[in-house]
């Protein structure tokens, strides 16, 4: 029987796997959440107080929803974002189990797009969530992986950041509401010298693998 190794871990894909690899686009307004991946559900410090999700945690519980807790595995991200970090454009990769109500045809990439994107919108019940929760992660493209060992993680050959600086010298300029959640506001002058001199560290071509 034909094994291969999947690259982004020790498990094995026999050639008779049932499932199929995707990619997955996902665009995010990290305001709300813990960061990408998964957290405890309570906080370390305080009995019984409720944490928000992750926005992994979204996604999977979408993905339970559309094809059964046993109908995904393996959902993982190129960029594993912090505590209230956007994301414009984040690829996972998740495998998926083809569609028994389809004589076990695999997932139409732009259909699994939009069941995933239906229960985003929707609690664990069926019953809509409010739009604040509910309009925050999208899944905004999807695709079949090219192989069942691509990974979204180890095989990226880019990752772009965006740090947004808002130099408030003036208290009144406080609480901008466009610039709210969407960039640290500074409290005074910034030392442009002297970040100019520290970002010089940054150029050039430099190892980021374990980043």
């Amino acid at each position: 029987m034909d094994i291969r190794r999947i690259s982004s871990g020790n498990r094995v894909k026999r050639s008779d796997d049932p499932f199929v690899r995707y990619a997955l686009a996902i665009q995010y307004n990290g305001g709300r959440y813990l960061g990408f991946s998964r957290q405890r559900d309570v906080h370390p410090n305080v009995r019984r107080r409720p944490l928000p999700p992750s926005v992994e945690s979204r996604i999977a519980c979408a993905l339970d929803s559309l094809t059964g807790d046993e109908g995904h595995r393996g959902l993982e991200i190129s960029s594993r974002t912090d505590r209230g970090v956007h994301a414009l454009w984040n690829v996972a990769h998740v495998d998926v189990r083809p569609r028994p109500s389809m004589s076990g045809a695999a997932w139409d990439p732009r259909k699994l797009q939009g069941g995933i994107n239906h229960w985003l919108k929707r609690d664990t019940y069926g019953k809509r969530i409010n739009t604040a929760c509910g309009d925050d992660v999208r899944v905004v493209s999807v695709a079949r992986a090219p192989s069942c060992d691509w990974s979204a993680r180890y095989h990226a050959i880019g990752r772009t950041y965006i740090y947004r600086i808002l130099a408030c010298p003036e208290s009144s300029m406080f609480g901008i509401p466009f610039e709210f959640d969407r960039a640290w506001i500074f409290p005074g002058k910034l030392d442009i010298d002297a970040m100019n001199e520290a970002a010089k560290t940054l150029v050039g071509t430099h190892d980021f693998s374990s980043f």
